[in-house]
């Protein structure tokens, strides 16, 4: 019955396509019959039309008429899927698609029809639709005769167009027990449950009220036999790239978020909801949490979810070893998860470790999770990834301890000081006094690179980050053994507001050439600073106030350290910050609340704070930053989940509100690295930059940005970034702190550690970025 034939009647664009691809079209044959209803034959139901669809175009249909029963042969576009429905009046059948690689015969069965009707009403100002479109839900059933056998329920995608002339509509829909949703474009559906039609009868469903706006429906999947429903709670929450900024801020978000009552059938739907990007939860006291995320809601459209399923809640347990700290007690667990807003986590559980290392606990949702083991003394031994599911074996691990023996010197001289090992924040760290002849015994988790440690004394000015301790016993030797001398360096120094006042608790910064925090210390009731034990060379001081309202900032300064005696007096005059308010758009003019908003300083002559002021929308979309009084320009950069990466240069204007307006489609970059394979994948994202040629973020926003999408970087040895706005990116490795603090990259980018490409809209675009050797 097949045979080919080139198709003559199409659409010019469905004509341009099919000279490109230089191919000739498939003949399908198409077999419509019926089932018959009560006393009614086999023969004689009329004629129907059979229509071919490719999509939305006029010149992309073609209709065929056929008897009914009867077959007919259509030609089919070549490299495409064809869509094949039939139409005829007091019939129903499902629509098939026929694939490129699929079965080329289609039988589609009419079923007797009815029709429903009713009556629209739209809110003033807004046109009346000209079409209704009328759904099946998966939960419907149709009957095949008027005594009421079942048959096979329809599709679930199984739906129809029907008209509206004046205010009225009537849809053909099949006979049966019927879910309907009626829905007419750009405003929320009507959903009629447990519908009875029967054939060639007309049910009349009422006056649907019809009101603009998005919405997200959903249907839940029963975990077991006769489940109920009726303890299930749906809520929707907005997803958000960074924390609100004040309680007032928080409590207008909270008025964002929207609970859903879930039907017996499983359904739900959260009309009213504003455009952007949301998580839905759904929670059950029996069962795990399921988290679905992103979904996006377009404005004026409706979001469905499908088969939302309950799993079990999961247990973990993990075995450390040895199974007491070195100081014979018994470890500390916690079990973290991602927050809402990202890079942020919750402690989901935390106890105490048995005698013999083991810890568990249940009712975990499945998902990834961060495990942090401490000694209950402050200190922080280990970090570990886990991912929990359906089966989980016990996680053991492993924490060999090192022995230090140390002392701490300033020019020579014991010192009296604090030690933070890993640092006062790091991830792995650890505390430890000196006494006053400068010795310290310390324990550590064993690690192959070199430990960091600050080392904090107050009275001699001492607050300074020493790098590079090795931790190597020697043959023989029961601990391994280090000296810190400190430098007999000293920066000094006096703050002083706009009025000439002096201020206390000023923050005060020490920045090495390479951008790097060297030290960090507060200027005290008499507004002076001293910092000692700095290596010798080029730095810069900072300094900054954030108190009783107060916001206030000085220029970098300049400073060549060189011995105690050399140390020249240094002033710091801090002025009030300015202020820059504007608003995130969505392209339909609404506020975009819960976007991260970044500013780069672009200071060509290196004298503004290198801190990245930042701020997060509020529920109208509006944001404040505040900005060095000096500072002209800055690269605004926008992170709003549902909502592309929006990267600007903007050229400041005081007293003028900054209108952004952003786009909801974007591409996904996936950056991957040749050369040298000796550095991690987690350094090699960490030292990633991506330019317009203007910085758009820096890496561990990016980072934080996919991981709100559901990108989660399992692959070493890329890098993918999503919802980028489409437009020319350069990703480079190890930009260099002059080309970072600039903000910008320099004509024509750096060829040894730099990609380029375009980024298309709903695209993919793939670099990969040289590493060198030498790095």
């Amino acid at each position: 019955m097949r045979s080919r034939r080139t198709v003559l009647k199409v659409g010019l664009a469905v004509l341009a396509f099919l000279l490109a691809a230089v191919a000739e079209g498939e003949t399908v044959t198409v077999q419509v019959d019926a089932e018959p209803s009560g006393t009614t034959t086999a023969a004689g139901f009329g004629t129907a039309d059979v229509i071919v669809s490719y999509g939305g175009e006029p010149g992309q249909t073609e209709k065929r008429t056929v008897k009914i029963p009867g077959q007919v042969e259509v030609d089919l576009l070549p490299g495409v899927s064809a869509r094949i429905s039939v139409a005829a009046e007091g019939w129903w059948a499902n629509a098939k698609v026929v694939h490129v690689d699929g079965p080329r015969d289609v039988r589609l069965l009419l079923r007797p029809a009815g029709w429903i009707t009713g009556k629209l009403q739209v809110p003033e100002g807004e046109e009346l639709p000209d079409q209704l479109q009328v759904k099946l839900l998966k939960t419907a059933q149709i009957t095949d005769d008027q005594e009421g056998r079942e048959a096979s329920p329809p599709s679930p995608d199984g739906y129809g167009q029907c008209p509206v002339k004046a205010d009225s509509f009537r849809c053909q829909v099949p006979s049966g027990r019927l879910d309907l949703r009626l829905r007419a474009k750009g405003f929320v559906s009507h959903h009629r449950w447990a519908l009875d039609v029967d054939a060639q009868e007309v049910v009349p469903v009422g006056n649907l009220d019809l009101y603009p706006g998005a919405s997200i429906v959903g249907w839940i999947e029963a975990p077991v036999k006769d489940f109920s429903m009726d303890d299930i709670r749906v809520r929707v929450r907005p997803l958000a790239a960074g924390a609100a900024s004040t309680s007032l801020d928080r409590k207008r978000a909270d008025a964002l978020r929207r609970e859903s009552r879930v039907n017996p059938m499983g359904f739900f739907e959260v009309p009213s909801v504003a455009p952007g990007s949301y998580e839905v939860i759904v929670e059950h006291e029996d069962f795990a949490t399921a988290r679905i995320s992103p979904v996006n809601v377009l404005e004026r459209a409706e979001t469905e979810i499908h088969q939302i399923r309950l799993e079990p809640a999961v247990e973990f347990e993990v075995i450390l070893s040895p199974p007491t700290h070195p100081f014979g007690g018994a470890w500390h667990v916690e079990l973290l998860q991602e927050a809402e807003i990202p890079g942020a986590l919750d402690v989901v559980a935390e106890g105490v470790a048995g005698r013999d290392g083991g810890w568990s606990t249940g009712e975990l949702v499945p998902g990834r999770y961060t495990l942090r083991v401490g000694d209950g003394r402050g200190a922080r031994w280990a970090i570990r990834q886990v991912t929990l599911g359906d089966w989980n074996l016990p996680v053991e691990v492993e924490l060999p301890i090192d022995r230090l023996e140390g002392t701490v010197k300033l020019a020579g001289e014991p010192v009296a000081a604090t030690l933070y090992f890993g640092g006062r924040h790091g991830a792995i760290r650890n505390r430890v006094r000196s006494d006053d002849e400068g010795k310290f015994y310390v324990f550590l988790p064993r690690k192959e690179d070199p430990w960091v440690a600050d080392v904090v004394a107050p009275e001699l000015g001492i607050d300074v980050q020493v790098r590079n301790i090795e931790v190597r016993k020697l043959p023989g030797e029961p601990w391994a053994k280090t000296e810190i001398d400190l430098p007999d360096t000293r920066i000094i120094g006096t703050v002083l507001d706009e009025s000439r006042n002096l201020l206390p608790g000023a923050v005060v910064e020490i920045v090495g050439t390479d951008g790097d925090y060297l030290a960090t210390t507060n200027s005290d009731g008499e507004g002076t600073f001293e910092i000692s034990g700095l290596q010798p060379g080029s730095v810069s001081v900072q300094a900054r106030y954030a108190r009783s309202g107060r916001r206030l900032s000085s220029e970098r300064v300049a400073v060549e350290l060189g011995d105690r005696e050399e140390a020249q007096p240094v002033r710091l005059t801090l002025l009030e910050d300015s202020s820059l308010e504007g608003q995130i758009l969505a392209p339909q003019g609404q506020g975009v609340p819960g976007a991260r908003v970044m500013a780069r300083l672009h200071d060509p002559h290196g004298t503004l704070l290198s801190v990245m002021p930042s701020s997060t929308t509020d529920v109208d979309g509006v944001f404040n930053l505040r900005l060095p009084r000096g500072a002209e320009q800055i690269v605004l950069s926008v992170l709003a989940p549902g909502y592309a990466v929006r990267s600007l240069p903007v050229q400041v204007q005081r007293g003028q509100p900054l209108m952004v307006e952003l786009a909801p489609t974007g591409g996904t970059l996936v950056i991957s690295y040749e050369g040298e394979d000796q550095v991690s994948p987690a350094l090699l994202r960490h030292r990633t930059s991506l330019f317009q040629p203007h910085l758009v973020a820096q890496s561990g926003a990016l980072r934080q940005w996919a991981q709100l999408h559901g990108v989660t970087q399992d692959d070493p040895d890329r890098f993918v970034i999503p919802m980028l706005e489409p437009v020319p990116y350069t990703a480079c490795y190890k930009a260099g702190f002059r080309v970072l603090s600039a903000g910008w990259l320099p004509v024509g980018g750096l060829s040894d550690r730099c990609a380029s490409g375009v980024l298309a809209p709903h695209g993919r675009l793939n670099l990969t970025v040289p590493v060198p050797d030498s790095d």
